[in-house]
């Protein structure tokens, strides 16, 4: 009988045990069904620890970069838009400058409401804003970076035959304007104006005019490792400069008071200024959808690099749920059979102690 409860004691102990095993093993492919992830703790990967966290680590990085792309796309297909309307209205600046039209009664009046119309549209064009951002504007992007174009001065007979030199790096776009005399007299520092915000306003007398750097600013994006992208565009552009002039030109062009000639002369000044500036809108555009192509391409390399790397660590990290499942439930199964088995045990172990 001695025998007999020592037998069924370390029965009794054996099958626990097996229990507390089956338990955890339990838990562990629950968590495993719930969640198909293979482990809780990243210690459990052992060896493929170290890959688990550089694989992690990797497509956070690509995705980041992606969202980046994301955002600056934003703006480059803009400008792509924007460039195509800007030439389209200088293609419109060019058909309006037909020196042989302006004897007609109504030229002056109807140029003008054109010329007004297209230095609207450019002006709201370079003034486009992208969440808090004026996308022409450089650093400066929380201020418009353009006036009313419109509110400009017109330009004088004097003025006729001489150009503003364009302004590059760091110079404000300024219009000399009404010079005192004609060439071949030097101009006259005088009346200067700017379709800049930053600049002088039309009638001011400013015998220099300060460089702001800023409004050059071209934006920046990290879009890889070791990989930065100038993408911006600036109102501040010599393509934007011409065009301005250009309309300023065909504006003083329906002035009153001037003679044939003098009109014919605007309005060819116009029209060279014009083709000018679309020779450099082309240019943006190209450049611009070199850009546009860096981007996507990075982006699809970084999409590749990702479901690569996700298959990757799928395969490290993940399980088969309902593998996983068809698990739980022999394990559930098992170990109800232990909990059945000890409750007869103890019952006999009673039953062989009493007699």
């Amino acid at each position: 009988m001695a025998l007999s409860r020592v037998s069924t004691s370390g029965t009794l102990a054996q099958t626990l045990m097996q229990v507390r095993v089956g338990q955890s093993s339990f838990q562990d492919v629950q968590y495993q069904v719930s969640t198909g992830f293979r482990y809780r703790e990243l210690k459990d990967y052992g060896d493929d620890a170290k890959r688990v966290v550089d694989l992690t680590q990797s497509i956070s990085a690509r995705e980041a970069y992606n969202r980046a792309i994301d955002i600056v796309a934003l703006t480059t297909e803009s400008y792509d838009v924007l460039l195509e309307r800007f030439a389209d209205l200088t293609k419109d600046l060019i058909k309006a400058t037909d020196p042989t039209r302006t004897e007609d009664v109504t030229w002056g009046e109807d140029t003008l409401v054109v010329v007004e119309n297209m230095m609207l549209e450019l002006q709201n064009g370079l003034n486009t804003k992208i969440g808090d951002r004026y996308i022409f504007a450089g650093a400066n992007y929380s201020t418009e970076p353009v006036r009313d174009i419109r509110d400009m001065e017109l330009y004088g007979v004097n003025d006729l035959g001489r150009g503003d030199t364009l302004e590059t790096a760091n110079g404000i776009p300024v219009i000399q304007y009404n010079d005192a005399a004609p060439l071949p007299a030097a101009a006259a520092p005088a009346n200067q104006q700017s379709y800049m915000n930053a600049g002088p306003a039309p009638g001011s007398a400013v015998a220099a005019v300060a460089p702001d750097p800023f409004l050059w600013e071209k934006y920046r994006s990290t879009i890889d490792d070791g990989q930065t992208l100038d993408y911006g565009i600036t109102a501040t552009e010599g393509a934007f400069q011409q065009l301005v002039d250009g309309l300023l030109r065909l504006k003083s062009a329906t002035q009153t008071g001037l003679t044939e000639q003098q009109r014919v002369d605007f309005v060819n000044e116009a029209a060279l200024l014009a083709e000018n500036a679309l020779t450099g809108l082309r240019q943006m555009q190209s450049t611009n959808g070199v850009n546009i192509s860096e981007f996507q391409d990075t982006q699809a390399r970084h999409d590749s690099f990702i479901n690569i790397s996700a298959n990757s660590l799928a395969g490290l990290t993940q399980i088969d749920t309902e593998e996983a499942a068809v698990v739980l439930s022999a394990l559930s199964t098992q170990i109800q059979a232990s909990y059945a088995a000890i409750a007869r045990r103890e019952n006999l172990s009673l039953i062989n102690f009493l007699s």
